[in-house]
């Protein structure tokens, strides 16, 4: 535009209300285009993301009662003071005997210097 027409032109009026309908209306096409429905195929994924969210909500919340259970059963038993000796035993019966005989030994020996010291 040269210098003559956009001086007669009007300038236009951007703080007033929209009367065009056809922007407001292709705005909202635009707008209902940009967010299309679901289809079923991504609901089945998410069906299937929420069921198995559900199962390890409960599988947790079954671990969390186990632990509560066996944490109440800890706090039940008597504290072991420091001067107490503990040892917690091995489930192979043969283990057992041989730390007990290793144990002994060291007791005698332990014993037989006592003994020479005296």
């Amino acid at each position: 535009m040269t210098e003559k027409t956009s001086a007669s032109m009007p300038e236009p009026d951007t703080d007033g209300p929209n009367t065009d309908p056809g922007i407001e209306q292709g705005m909202d096409e635009r707008a209902g285009r940009e967010t299309p429905t679901p289809e079923p195929a991504s609901l089945d994924a998410l069906r299937r993301r929420v069921e198995e969210a559900v199962r390890l909500i409960e599988a947790l919340r079954a671990t969390n009662a186990a632990l509560l259970k066996k944490m109440s059963e800890l706090e039940k038993r008597p504290a072991i003071h420091r001067d107490h000796a503990f040892f917690s035993l091995p489930r192979n019966p043969d283990s057992l005997k041989d730390d007990l005989r290793s144990f002994i030994e060291t007791l005698d020996e332990y014993m037989e210097r006592e003994r020479d010291d005296a």
